[in-house]
């Protein structure tokens, strides 16, 4: 397009030469002439437009999809101390288990004679499933109970698969209010429960949704056998493990902890 157009300006300005000379023969007929042919020329070439900055369309990006995150899980084998825990001046890891206890008695805490650690990384969950090897090693144990925290709220305590030597699942629960305990009474499981102090029965507890809306339905399993089952108000909780009484050292291993939905 350039090219024409300067090749239109040459030619426009040969015609002028020739038109000169004639004007300088003829007169300003010829002058007038080439004026004219000088304005049309000029019209003729575009004049150069500045471009004009127009933005570029952008995207407008979609929102991530956030993940549905998954049933939280927590294991721990004991093999090394773990920060999953929270304070307790009475444990210690060793030989591959937790050894929790014994405590002196609680000189003014009456009825209140319960020792727990919670499994700070469990969460507060309402349902989910608990469990772990236990076994009594050292101190009282024919009328101590231990096991598994089940449920601890600022009111409440909760004790399930409770184990005692003489072969006893019980589930317990205590008032922080009013100082007294509750729950189910002693159940014999001869068949479920390893015989003697330092026997290891494997505590598992369910906690799912109850039969009726807003409660929670409470299954103990001892060594895969069925024992207690109890139901009750549904609540977030905390977890983790427990001394019924004082004056009785237990070891824990295999610890595993499921939220459940």
């Amino acid at each position: 397009m350039l090219k024409l157009n300067l090749h239109k300006i040459v030619l426009a300005l040969f015609v002028i030469l020739l038109l000169s000379v004639a004007c300088q023969l003829s007169g300003s007929p010829a002058e007038e002439l080439a004026v004219t042919m000088v304005a049309e020329t000029a019209a003729a070439v575009p004049t150069k437009i500045p471009p004009t900055a127009t933005s570029i369309p952008t995207e407008t990006p979609l929102p991530s999809p956030t993940p549905t995150p998954a049933p939280l899980v927590v294991k721990d084998d004991f093999s090394t101390q773990s920060d999953i825990w929270g304070e307790c001046d009475k444990c210690e890891w060793k030989d591959g288990v937790l050894y929790f206890g014994p405590y002196p008695a609680k000189e003014t805490q009456g009825q209140d004679q319960i020792f727990y650690v919670v499994c700070e990384a469990c969460g507060t969950p309402v349902y989910y499933r608990i469990a772990a090897d236990v076994s009594a090693f050292e101190g009282y144990s024919g009328d101590r109970t231990y096991g598994l925290l089940a449920g601890l709220t600022e009111n409440n305590f909760l004790g399930a698969g409770t184990i005692t030597a003489h072969q006893h699942v019980l589930y317990e629960t205590f008032d922080f209010n009013t100082q007294e305990w509750g729950g189910t009474p002693f159940k014999l499981y001869q068949d479920a429960v390893g015989y003697g102090a330092g026997a290891t029965n494997r505590i598992e507890i369910e906690v799912k949704p109850g039969s009726s809306s807003g409660s929670a339905a409470i299954t103990v399993f001892v060594n895969d056998t069925k024992t207690v089952s109890y139901e009750q108000d549904a609540e977030p909780v905390q977890v983790g493990l427990y001394l019924g009484w004082h004056s009785v050292g237990v070891k824990y291993d295999n610890f595993e902890f499921e939220e459940l939905e």
